[in-house]
């Protein structure tokens, strides 16, 4: 069951747009299935894609702050079990992936 919920992602991620909520959204679930199955691997690189797309996308966190939050610690997760210690840590400090910049979502009051 959890192998057929993973495949069904795949095509909305593929249908729509890149960066839409919905194809984002997908990822996500898509991840969420294959770490339920214990596809270790194959969850981390999915929500390391999702995760991304949400940093080009700019808009994590904007409708609720807790999202952000929680897309790390799901992306750090996921790494571990995967045995990426080094690259679970990133997601787990402070200021996110060490490889990719992190666009903060908090606004400046300067402007």
């Amino acid at each position: 069951m959890a192998a057929t919920l993973a495949r069904r992602f795949e095509p909305a991620m593929r249908l729509y747009p890149t960066l839409s909520v919905e194809s984002r959204r997908s990822a996500c679930l898509g991840a969420d299935a294959l770490f339920d199955r214990g596809e270790a691997q194959s969850a981390a690189n999915m929500i390391v894609g999702a995760w991304n797309q949400e940093q080009q996308a700019g808009d994590l966190g904007l409708l609720d702050p807790g999202d952000e939050p929680e897309m790390n610690w799901r992306a750090g997760r996921y790494l571990a079990t995967a045995e990426r210690y080094k690259d679970a840590i990133a997601f787990y400090s402070e200021p996110g992936l060490a490889t990719t910049p992190r666009k903060s979502t908090k606004r400046s009051s300067h402007g």
